[in-house]
């Protein structure tokens, strides 16, 4: 069964900004991040339980997963909704955090 992936806004202006920090530099590396970030998110479509469980992290029950993306972490809600949120700044909501990898 494929799901549907619902992408947060604030996501997508993650990844532009993302994209355009890297651009200033290599815009080729920024384009393939881009496409890189928006392959592993839809890939959640045909394997919503992909991913590491966050359970498995922290001594906590929980839904969300995450994927390892670059340097970045995309996190995920649920495998009914496969919703995919962001803040690539590194703030406080569960997002396409940065790694300290």
């Amino acid at each position: 069964m494929k799901y549907k992936i619902r992408i947060n806004p604030v996501v997508i202006s993650d990844v532009q900004e993302i994209k355009a920090y890297i651009a200033e530099d290599n815009p080729q590396a920024a384009a393939r991040m881009g496409n890189t970030i928006y392959s592993k998110i839809k890939k959640l479509a045909d394997f919503p339980k992909m991913g590491t469980s966050i359970s498995s992290k922290i001594n906590t029950q929980t839904d969300y997963r995450f994927l390892v993306c670059g340097v970045y972490l995309i996190f995920r809600a649920s495998a009914q909704s496969c919703l995919a949120f962001g803040n690539a700044k590194g703030g406080t909501s569960p997002t396409c955090l940065k790694s300290s990898a």
